[in-house]
């Protein structure tokens, strides 16, 4: 007597039968990409992390200009307060030759030129100024302690590390002179002091401060973003369209069967056109958010500019790389790429440790730097290094994207036997099955 099976009594046998064959197999696959996973975001994310460990202790490579154009009670202060605080988490003050530097506008030079990260200057005359208003009458009245020393940094340079390495410290050097002079000079002022002049006992209570000069201010809240956020987003703009565009070449097998004169083409003119207006968007965006912050038009057409460049490098190495990784290996380039460039600009490449400097290489690095240059009119000169290098990737891009997309065309040509013998075995056994279950009918 022979059993009857329905249709779906033949599926379910089939499946279990499937499943059985290929489970150790799927969940083996599945562990891997588990285990890799979790690799890939541990060691990109202990990158990042890792260029930011220990930061506030590497404050000393930032260099600063200390110019001492007083010679007096004041500077001996200065001097003295600058010796208890210099450390590893405190910038390193240099001191010039002397001579030359003279005056405030040419520390303020040497701070634009790059040279220096900042500068920190003790007035001409400033303990003179002070003595005298010791001793009451208009000296006293005049007085103000802020004009004993001046700061001068560049805000637009990585905003958030710049507020806290220098304003915050010369601030702190400030206080701490002014304590130093009480404690050196106290009784030598208290005798010099008119006490019945009230304005001459508050500049014995207030001798010295200091008035802060920002080449550049950026203040805007959303300053936070241009080397953190604004770095990833390129990437993902370009991987997106040419997913999406890859995927439809493949779908309507544009590069098997258009010549492939035809598809360069319009693939440069992807590169250009699509770049052109997603850097223009990016640019549209940070500028409609920027309230108060100071630039022009000029300014917007160059950093747009800047932007292309950058937007096409991405464009060029992804699209280079996608040619030759099959898809599921892809968010591991696309992750590692967006750690790296994000690393180089998350935070001024002197306070990492100094593994991290080849970041310079690193075109997101380099765009950063090129947008505060244009950003401060020239006073973060870095387009000398920004341009060859950005360039070279460029250059070098766009010859591997011609290579790859000379690749992709050709797999794309090749006969799929295979394909067509698993098919035909397919097909064979479902005949057959299909053959058995009608005899057991």
């Amino acid at each position: 007597m022979s059993i009857e099976y329905s249709p779906l009594d033949f599926i379910i046998k089939n499946q279990q039968i499937f499943w059985r064959e290929n489970r150790k197999s799927f969940l083996r696959k599945i562990a891997f990409i588990a285990l890799a996973l979790q690799l890939l975001f541990v060691s990109n994310f202990s990158y990042l992390y890792g260029s930011l460990w220990g930061s506030n202790n590497r404050a000393h490579a930032l260099k600063v200009l200390s110019v001492d154009l007083d010679g007096g009670v004041i500077s001996q202060s200065v001097k003295e307060a600058y010796d208890h605080l210099r450390g590893p988490g405190f910038p390193s003050l240099l001191e010039p030759a002397e001579g030359i530097v003279q005056s405030v506008s040419e520390a303020a030079e040497a701070v634009r030129d790059g040279t220096y990260w900042a500068a920190f200057v003790v007035h001409a005359n400033a303990s003179a100024r002070l003595d005298q208003a010791l001793k009451g009458g208009a000296a006293a009245k005049a007085y103000q302690a802020s004009e004993a020393t001046t700061y001068i940094w560049n805000e637009v340079r990585y905003p958030p590390f710049s507020d806290e390495m220098f304003e915050s410290n010369f601030q702190l050097l400030a206080q701490t002179a002014r304590q130093t002079y009480f404690r050196n000079h106290g009784q030598t002022a208290l005798r010099q002091l008119d006490a019945t002049d009230e304005a001459a006992v508050q500049v014995l209570l207030n001798p010295i401060g200091a008035t802060g000069r920002n080449i550049m201010p950026t203040d805007n809240p959303t300053r936070l973003l241009y080397n953190t956020a604004s770095t990833v987003m390129p990437i993902l703009q370009e991987f997106f369209f040419l997913l999406i565009l890859n995927g439809l070449s493949d779908e309507m097998q544009i590069n098997s069967k258009v010549p492939i004169r035809i598809t360069s083409l319009f693939r440069v003119a992807f590169a250009v056109t699509y770049t052109f207006i997603s850097s223009l968007g990016m640019m549209g965006y940070i500028w409609a958010f920027r309230e108060s912050w100071s630039v022009d038009a000029r300014q917007f057409v160059l950093s747009w500019m800047v932007l292309w460049f950058l937007h096409q490098i991405h464009f060029l190495v992804i699209d280079t790389v996608s040619a030759f990784l099959p898809i599921p290996a892809l968010p591991f380039f696309l992750l590692t790429w967006i750690i790296l460039n994000l690393t180089s600009t998350v935070s001024p490449l002197e306070l990492n440790p100094v593994f991290y400097r080849w970041g310079y290489a690193l075109p997101a690095n380099e765009a950063y730097t090129a947008l505060t240059d244009i950003w401060s009119n020239g006073a973060v000169p870095a387009l000398y290094r920004a341009l060859p290098i950005m360039g070279a990737w460029w250059l070098v891009g766009m010859g591997m994207a011609v290579y790859a997309h000379i690749h992709r065309c050709q797999k794309a040509s090749r006969p799929r036997l295979g394909l067509k013998s698993i098919r035909s075995s397919s097909t064979s056994e479902t005949y057959a099955s299909l053959s058995m279950y009608s005899s057991g009918r």
